[in-house]
């Protein structure tokens, strides 16, 4: 739990250290869907630069990331970081391309098209994970 509150805001080095390279993938996942349905939810409200403001907070993400990958790692630690990096990359792409389409609204099939995270800490013993894509849904 405490990692998924902690990925974007406050990312640590070591944490690619502490953590397996799929749950820090997961988290950073979970972050970026959390961001991007309040991004959707302020343009839909009027907030027009809102999907902006979210595509600046990733890309500030990936900064840190990439100084991170360029500092003294051990090549496991490499790896996570790298595949971390790759996947930010890509939903920095998917948040330009709607920007460019203006999509105005959550239930937009462009955002629902995507593969969005949302974890739910109430549900089973440590919370559940839930991954969806148009109106289905994988647990």
């Amino acid at each position: 739990n405490a990692l998924i509150e902690l990925v974007r805001s406050f990312w640590r080095p070591r944490w690619a250290k502490d953590w397996q390279g799929q749950l820090l993938i997961t988290c950073g996942a979970v972050a970026w869907t959390t961001d991007c349905h309040k991004g959707l939810t302020q343009v839909a409200e009027g907030d027009k630069s809102a999907m902006k403001k979210t595509k600046k907070k990733q890309i500030s993400f990936i900064n840190r990331l990439t100084d991170m990958v360029r500092g003294q790692l051990s090549k496991i630690d490499r790896n996570k970081v790298v595949a971390l990096i790759t996947m930010e990359i890509h939903n920095r792409d998917v948040m330009d391309k709607m920007i460019r389409a203006k999509i105005a609204d959550p239930s937009d099939f462009m955002w629902l098209s995507q593969l969005r995270f949302i974890y739910e800490p109430d549900k089973g013993a440590h919370g559940m994970c839930h991954v969806r894509q148009t109106n289905c849904m994988l647990q």
